[in-house]
């Protein structure tokens, strides 16, 4: 999977990022991660929502991200 970085024009938002790469996990895991803008906590079920969700950033040279998951 990758999601491009969007720290840069014509974004200049990192959220459009972590949105994009989220979005591509839901594909992937066709689970429902977000609704609108939003991630669902808690996991609603099987198919929609998360328990947890963590991001971590660097602000040193090109913006690079790892998306976990883990499922039962």
């Amino acid at each position: 999977m990758v999601a491009l970085p969007t720290v840069e024009a014509p974004f200049e938002d990192v959220t459009r990022g972590v949105l994009n790469a989220v979005r591509e996990v839901e594909e992937l895991s066709n689970r429902e991660i977000l609704e609108g803008e939003k991630i669902v906590k808690p996991a609603l079920n099987e198919r929609k929502g998360v328990d947890t969700y963590v991001s971590t950033s660097s602000a040193g040279g090109g913006l690079q991200m790892l998306v976990v998951g883990v499922t039962a």
